[in-house]
């Protein structure tokens, strides 16, 4: 894994500790743990939640979505604004702040959740499984 890692031009890793990625990388970005910034995140029924930090950063850390930032033309974006502005894009309507108020303190965004599917495991795995229908021949 290491030799392939050192043939990227530019390698910089991002996490909570030191550790064999961070050794092979030619720059290291110290993360946030994930109750020290905003996000955002699907369950797994598709219902997406608001991240809120409990915690102000204790080391000066950058989530994954500042870190992503800092390669855009708008590197300053605080966790905050970066969450909040994409859910400004994804709302349409005029009532946005009262929306995310809304989202921020129930923690859950409305009407994300994914469409249930019905059926039984069982039969779509013996759907899978039945041999082909030759229509009486032989092969």
């Amino acid at each position: 894994m290491r030799d392939r890692i050192q043939k990227a031009r530019l390698r910089v890793h991002l996490g909570l500790y030191h550790n064999e990625t961070s050794e092979a990388a030619s720059g290291t970005c110290r993360r946030t743990h994930y109750l020290e910034t905003w996000g955002d995140a699907r369950a797994f029924d598709g219902t997406v939640t608001i991240q809120q930090p409990l915690i102000q950063p204790l080391y000066g850390g950058r989530s994954a979505n500042q870190f992503l930032q800092m390669l855009t033309g708008s590197p300053d974006t605080s966790p905050y604004e970066i969450v909040k502005g994409y859910w400004a894009s994804q709302h349409k309507g005029a009532d946005f702040e009262a929306w995310w108020r809304r989202a921020v303190h129930d923690g859950v965004v409305p009407d994300t959740a994914l469409p249930t599917k019905a059926g039984h495991p069982r039969e779509a795995i013996t759907a899978r499984i039945e041999a082909p229908r030759l229509g009486g021949k032989l092969e």
